[in-house]
């Protein structure tokens, strides 16, 4: 709900989806500072925008500055529910993919290919908000933390789908 506080002015707090570094914060913030009037500063701790608006300003102009930026103006929805399942998917594939990978008792002939299954339900399906993150940034020809996690991680993963393809992993 906005305030107006000072003569003029309007304040207005709204919330951003999808950052998920300072970088993120940073682009956003330039692109709300563009609009004629506004003052803007993007808090990424607590994935808000916060804005002094000299003039009336439409909401979609502002959704339209975040939209172009690549993130959204937020819902109000509480993010826990995209991420319990990842989560609970997450844990789930680590801790098959650590015992059959580590503990000695737990593996036997074929248990690479599940550690393959299991990896590969982490680095497409729990990773995926990273891959999509870094290809957002790619599009903006930026590179974040994102674009680490996401490079990295694909690098690893296709390295060890070579390394099973070919019969070098140990069992």
């Amino acid at each position: 709900m906005p305030n107006t506080n000072l003569v003029g002015v309007e304040l207005l707090d709204i919330e951003i989806e999808g950052m998920t570094c300072t970088a993120c914060a940073r682009r956003v913030e330039k692109n709300l500072n563009k609009l004629d009037g506004v003052s803007a500063y993007v808090d990424f701790a607590t994935e808000k925008a916060h804005l002094q608006l000299i003039n009336p300003l439409d909401s979609s102009v502002i959704a339209g500055a975040v939209e172009s930026a690549g993130y959204r103006v937020g819902t109000g929805k509480s993010e826990l529910k995209t991420l319990k399942p990842r989560l609970i998917a997450g844990g789930a594939a680590s801790l098959v993919a650590v015992l059959l990978a580590m503990v000695p008792g737990f593996q036997f002939q074929y248990s690479n290919y599940i550690v393959w299954a299991a990896a590969t339900v982490v680095i497409f399906y729990v990773a995926w908000p990273f891959h999509a993150a870094a290809i957002k940034n790619l599009r903006h020809f930026d590179a974040t933390m994102d674009t680490l996690v996401s490079l990295g991680s694909s690098v690893a993963y296709g390295y060890s789908v070579y390394l099973i393809l070919a019969g070098q992993m140990h069992t």
